[in-house]
Parts: structure tokens; sequence; C-alpha cells
């Protein structure tokens, strides 16, 4: 018996909804990797708001800075044409524009997939001006973090987010966290 190697190819969970190489997808699919989503939630510990706002043909747009609510513009289409996805699966319903995205920590995406343009046949028609899945973290080993970040206009944010292999492919993750905002009158009338 001789050692044969054998060669493998980088394969995503997207468009079409099964496993497929990337460069097969019949939609472009951007994939912003987990070491990306890292160095990104360094500078922004907080929120996603950044790892979105960097990437080409994405703006956040904050809609009501004090709930954490924003949406995302895709290629310069109002939010509600955008489909947001955690592991495949519409998120808070799928209308961007009533999530806190602001207050959605980074610490439990493993990568972010984008589609831009056109997805409706895919994932329906909140999915016109393009798609965002947010994956989680698989985990490989045993692991934790925990999160702390404060503000300079008085909010402050703590995460932790815990993980444990059970067996093959199989383990649990735990995500939680809490988010405080100081009131301010800015005008004085109460």
């Amino acid at each position: 018996l001789e050692a044969e190697s054998v060669l493998t190819q980088e394969i995503t969970v997207t468009a079409t909804r099964t496993e497929t190489r990337i460069e097969d997808q019949p939609l472009r699919v951007e994939v912003l990797d987990q070491e990306e989503v890292e160095e990104k939630a360094l500078m922004t510990p907080g929120d996603i708001a950044m790892l979105l706002n960097e990437t080409s043909g994405l703006r956040v747009q904050v809609t009501a800075p004090s709930l954490g609510a924003a949406n995302i513009r895709v290629q310069g289409l109002r939010g509600r044409y955008t489909q947001l996805l955690a592991d495949g699966l519409p998120l808070y319903g799928g209308q961007t524009g009533a999530i806190g995205l602001l207050q959605i920590p980074p610490l439990d995406l493993g990568r972010v997939e984008i589609i831009k343009g056109v997805a409706s046949a895919l994932y329906g028609s909140s999915a016109l001006g393009g798609v965002i899945n947010l994956v989680s973290r698989r985990p490989q080993q045993s692991e934790r973090e925990l999160l702390l970040n404060q503000t300079t206009r008085g909010g402050s944010d703590s995460v932790f987010w815990l993980a444990e292999p059970v067996k093959n492919r199989w383990g649990y993750t735990l995500l939680g966290g809490a988010h405080y905002q100081k009131q301010d009158d800015i005008d004085g009338d109460g």
C-alpha cells in the first residue's frame, strides 16, 4: 500500500443552500473569513457595524441610535431590500430595519457571506438588494471569551461566549450579553 495525496477544495454553504465550491456558485459570493472578523472585532468589539461598513458596496445606516437599530444598504438600495440571515435562516423576521444591528457582537461569528445584487429567486422578495449571511463559529475546542466595552457616550456592553465540542461534528455554544446606555437630557427639559 502506498500513501496517496488528496487535494481538497474550499467548500462553503451559501447561495444555492448546498455545499458547493465558491467558484461554482451561480451568484457572486464574497466571504469575510474568521481572521478578518476577529481583526475588526478588536477595533469595535461591541458590534458588527464596522465590519460591514468597510466592505465595498455596503453601508450601515443608523436608524435609531438609542435602540441600536440600523439598516444595511447594499449598492445604494434601501435596507428593506437586504435579507439578513443567521446560519442561512432569516434573522429577526428578515427585516434589517427592525434589528439592533449595532448590538450584534462579533464574538460568535465564524464568517460573513455577502451576495450583492438580486438574490430574490432563492431568498424571497426582501433580497432585491442582496443577502448577508452571518455564519456562527463552530467549536473545535473548549473556548471561553469575555468582552467588556465602554463608549465615550456613556454606553457599555458586556458579552460572553463559550463553546464546547461534544463529539465528532456536534458541539454547543452559548452567547449572552447586555447593553447599557446612559440617559442624557441634552436640552434640559426633562
